[in-house]
């Protein structure tokens, strides 16, 4: 219960917050600055901050420490910035973006996120973007909670995606995709939609 006791309670943080900004009549502007407010309360990140950071910038603030920790406040700070999409919407392409970033990166730490509301939400949100946006963290990131959620073969289409792109060091990616599932037993491989014949098949075309 400890591990999941800090993801439930910036959940619960985030509910009452986004209630209290919406549950009363406000301008945009005021809606824009409480949003804001709210973020940098229960993260203590600033969300006009994480719109102006680079991708690398922005997913390194959300690395190292506290696994737990850091997946409740991308998970929070995603749903701020999914927010202020809305509110905003000449900064809706850029915020959506990075709240992708960052809702991957939750569901690749923390299981507790991986219920089927988030799971839906998270799916209609990488179908929008990736429609228009397949650079390499966005891929990255894809593959990253594909493989998370245990869906191997579409974890393997966005290292596909990364090589067929040219990305740099895509293939040094997949190899270590690759080897991370060799060593997992060949039932989960195959209800991952990976066989392991498929994978070291793979690995040797390299």
């Amino acid at each position: 219960m400890l591990r999941k006791g800090f993801v439930q309670q910036q959940i619960e943080g985030l509910s009452q917050a986004l209630a209290a900004i919406f549950g009363i009549e406000l301008t945009k502007e005021d809606v824009v600055k409480r949003l804001g407010t709210s973020c940098k309360n229960l993260t203590g990140l600033d969300l006009d901050t994480l719109l102006r950071l680079d991708d690398t910038s922005l997913l390194g603030m959300f690395s190292g420490g506290d696994r737990t920790r850091t997946a409740g406040n991308a998970f929070v700070a995603a749903q701020f910035l999914l927010q202020r999409a809305k509110a905003e919407p000449l900064q809706g392409r850029v915020a959506r973006r990075k709240a992708l970033l960052l809702y991957a990166e939750a569901l690749a730490l923390e299981s507790s996120l991986r219920s089927s509301e988030f799971l839906a939400e998270f799916e209609a949100l990488l179908t929008e973007v990736e429609s228009t946006d397949r650079t390499a963290h966005i891929l990255r990131q894809a593959a990253r909670a594909m493989e998370s959620l245990s869906y191997y073969d579409r974890a393997e289409n966005y290292h596909f995606h990364l090589q067929d792109s040219h990305i740099d060091h895509a293939a040094d990616g997949a190899r270590e995709f690759y080897l991370r599932l060799l060593e997992l037993p060949d039932h989960e491989l195959e209800a991952g939609g990976l066989p392991r014949d498929e994978i070291k098949t793979a690995l040797a075309e390299l």
